[in-house]
């Protein structure tokens, strides 16, 4: 599998972001497309390092701050209280799968 260029990981995270927050959404049954970040994945790559072809689009509220806050409460809380960051990535991708069949 060939390494995505810029201009294809900028078009995945656009897409992602029309999707809106996947926490927002899976969780409480709300489309948030205001707000949104990028959320690096960090699995399988060196401390402090991110990972450029995994990411989730989350909200700020998901993603920086508050008691939801993935970067506040920390990854292990976080994902005690939803779960995975790449479970929500594949979940994603099965949402973008059946979008696509169902039209």
């Amino acid at each position: 599998m060939s390494k995505k260029n810029k201009r294809q990981i900028k078009k995945e995270m656009a897409k992602m972001c029309e999707f809106g927050c996947f926490i927002c959404k899976k969780y409480y049954g709300v489309t948030n497309t205001h707000d949104l970040n990028i959320h690096h994945l960090r699995t399988g790559v060196g401390m402090g390092q991110r990972n450029h072809d995994q990411f989730i689009c989350l909200c700020v509220k998901h993603h920086l701050w508050g008691l939801e806050a993935i970067h506040g409460i920390g990854k292990k809380a976080w994902e005690e209280k939803f779960e995975s960051e790449i479970s929500l990535l594949e979940w994603y991708k099965e949402q973008e799968t059946e979008t696509k069949i169902n039209g």
